[in-house]
């Protein structure tokens, strides 16, 4: 996210994960289910100011 520009309300305000959701995935201190997983990675692998990555698990 930090090497899109992006914040975790970004990505919150379009997934509709919250945004302390994402900040306790980022630190580990909850698991990430599946769902959660696909919504976040296609908003940061379709967002305009997203570039692909090598890896998307990167991309988080």
């Amino acid at each position: 996210m930090k090497n899109q520009g992006l914040t975790q309300q970004d990505v919150a305000g379009v997934t509709g994960i919250t945004q302390s959701a994402i900040s306790m995935f980022i630190r580990g201190k909850r698991g990430l289910s599946g769902d959660a997983a696909l919504k976040i990675q296609n908003y940061l692998l379709t967002s305009p100011s997203a570039p692909v990555a090598d890896n998307p698990a990167e991309a988080v």
